[in-house]
């Protein structure tokens, strides 16, 4: 794993899309409004 990177000492996911042998933005797959907002955060699943 490399380290050193902008996730620091926390857990980051990243994501890409691959049509064929090319890599496209995977931005691409998101509705317009959802676009410049910001980035986004994944939160915990509270179940009980």
């Amino acid at each position: 794993a490399e380290t050193g990177g902008h996730c620091g000492a926390s857990t980051c996911v990243h994501w890409g899309l691959l049509r064929g042998g090319t890599y496209l933005n995977p931005l691409s797959l998101l509705p317009p409004w959802l676009l410049g907002r910001g980035p986004s955060r994944l939160l915990p699943v509270l179940t009980g």
